[in-house]
């Protein structure tokens, strides 16, 4: 409908992922916008890249809830290393079939490891861990008004994503004071940590790199808090509702400002689909294959 709103009306983008057919969209609307956000850089390259004609994107990275700065960083008395994955069971986009190998390399012991969420290689995954020599506490899907609860529990967060758009997980645990190891994937997780300062970045498949920023995390509980504290301070600037709400103030602010008749607008009589919005050959793809081509996109993009 952005196509055909009179031309007093301000007109906002928001591209939320990475997909393929969500930046098909942002491309075909762009130019009945006055403004695009994009939640990391990753994304609004994905979209610039894509446009014809010059047009600026504004990053602000999603807002986290206020609970999970509530929640205070990881204590000095536990004795067992805690640490957790949090999200979509799935190992194609996810790389949770990571995990056993991970935890195979990581030399602290006692060793306890979180698995929260569900998806579709639960089961191999549950298989794979069972070999491993670690206490392994399955939590299932939980909402988000468990998390920061789940979280105090917790000493580091495990990310071991091939691909992201952006990442709640690791931006609400790093608010809860928690340590983010997390694989390094460009435009994400290199917005949201500084390794060694707030959290510790991989290369995407490096698992033996994943176990050792593991091993340095716990071993120095000071060390621990410590990034615990940057981790929260760097999302109180990146992440909060303060800083997303002023952000898309300024967004919107610059959207009016913009003279109507510079506005482009379609009688409703003409309305048809855009191109970048019917379907494509993707549509008819299986899902698992569409989700290979994402792969290798994101792996050439690096």
């Amino acid at each position: 409908m952005v196509r055909f709103l009179p031309v007093e009306y301000a007109r906002i983008g928001v591209v939320h992922v990475n997909s393929v057919a969500t930046i098909n969209a942002a491309v075909a609307l762009a130019p009945y916008l006055d403004e695009i956000v994009a939640p990391s850089v990753r994304v609004a390259q994905m979209v610039q890249r894509r446009l014809r004609a010059e047009k600026s994107i504004t990053v602000i990275p999603h807002a986290v809830d206020r609970e999970f700065f509530q929640v205070p960083v990881s204590p000095f008395g536990r004795k067992e290393a805690t640490i957790a994955y949090i999200g979509r069971l799935s190992h194609l986009d996810k790389g949770v079939l990571d995990l056993p190998k991970i935890v195979r390399y990581v030399k602290a012991k006692p060793l306890k490891l979180k698995i929260v969420g569900a998806g579709p290689d639960e089961q191999a995954l549950r298989a794979r861990l069972s070999a491993v020599d670690a206490d392994v506490e399955w939590q299932g899907p939980v909402s988000w008004e468990e998390l920061p609860d789940i979280l105090r529990e917790i000493d580091v967060v495990v990310v071991p994503s091939r691909l992201e758009g952006f990442c709640f997980v690791a931006a609400e645990a790093m608010a809860a004071g928690r340590t983010v190891v997390m694989s390094r994937i460009k435009g994400v997780a290199d917005q949201l940590i500084r390794h060694g300062e707030n959290g510790f970045l991989f290369d995407v498949g490096d698992l033996r790199a994943a176990a050792r920023w593991i091993d340095e995390s716990v071993a120095d509980r000071s060390r621990l808090a410590a990034i615990g504290e940057a981790a929260k301070f760097a999302m109180r600037s990146l992440c909060s509702m303060e800083t997303f709400a002023e952000a898309y103030r300024e967004v919107m602010v610059r959207a009016k400002m913009r003279r109507p008749e510079k506005r482009l607008v379609e009688p409703l009589e003409s309305w048809d689909l855009p191109k970048g919005l019917r379907p494509g050959i993707r549509a008819y793809l299986p899902e698992a294959v569409k989700r290979y081509a994402r792969l290798w996109r994101e792996r050439l993009a690096r």
